[in-house]
């Protein structure tokens, strides 16, 4: 439950767990060469997307987007 999760969140932030495990995930990434110290970086931000951001129209319905603009008739011909 998310309860759960923000309790464990919380407790392992507190106790620097998490932290430790940051650290300890560092050291072996650069140690394997998988880091470029130049652009790394931990990013916590989010942000709420719209209905529309989701393909949902007013109805709230899901709507599919077209793959082929409704004019390009030799797109929609198959050629």
């Amino acid at each position: 439950s998310w309860k759960t999760v923000y309790s464990r969140f919380r407790r392992w932030t507190d106790d620097g767990t998490l932290d430790k495990v940051l650290a300890r995930l560092r050291a072996r990434i650069d140690r394997d060469g998988l880091i470029d110290w130049d652009t790394w970086c931990v990013d916590g931000s989010n942000i709420r997307a719209s209905k529309a951001a989701a393909g949902v129209g007013q109805s709230g319905a899901l709507r599919r987007p077209r793959t082929t603009p409704s004019g390009d008739r030799e797109a929609d011909s198959g050629r």
